[in-house]
């Protein structure tokens, strides 16, 4: 049996791209026009991982968790104005802070028995910031949750079987 555990901390910066400083109207599609803003400044991200890990090599189960939270600093979103025309257009500026919290859980095992790989699994993920349409400012939150089980035969000598279920929720 092993396990460990790992804690880890790491900022970074994300600087504008050139497509979003650029003050020249992008209007490939005339019904949503893209104007640069030459005043953003980079996104500075916070983000602190926590990981643990097992493995018993005696029955071949294994054990996966993370949790990982960051927070986002200048966060750059797209603001949205529909004019008089109705034309759609998107411009990017810094605005507030944007927070989220990632977790993954997996446990596999062998069923020698039914010559046969076992997986479960499963992701959920919270996050909030803040969006702008036509000048008004208003909060976001959304949640999402995908549980997944997989099953795989270990017996193979010419046909390697998997099959497994996915579903993915998300709420805005």
């Amino acid at each position: 049996k092993r396990g460990n555990m790992r804690l880890n901390y790491t900022t970074s910066i994300m600087a504008p791209s050139l497509n979003q400083l650029q003050p020249i109207p992008d209007n490939t599609n005339p019904s949503q026009v893209v104007l640069g803003n030459t005043a953003l400044i980079p996104e500075y991200t916070h983000r602190v991982t926590l990981r643990y890990r097992n493995f018993n090599q005696f029955n071949f189960s294994f054990f996966f968790a993370s949790l990982t939270g960051s927070l986002t600093d200048n966060n750059i979103i797209y603001s949205q104005q529909i004019n008089e025309y109705y034309v759609t257009e998107l411009t990017p500026e810094n605005i507030g802070q944007e927070k989220s919290v990632n977790a993954f859980l997996m446990y596999g095992t062998s069923i020698h028995a039914l010559k046969t790989k076992f997986r479960v699994s499963t992701s959920g993920s919270v996050s909030n910031g803040l969006v702008n349409l036509n000048g008004m400012q208003d909060g976001y939150t959304t949640y999402s949750l995908k549980p997944s089980i997989n099953f795989e035969n270990i017996g193979k000598k010419i046909l390697d079987l998997r099959t497994g279920f996915s579903y993915t929720y998300s709420v805005n």
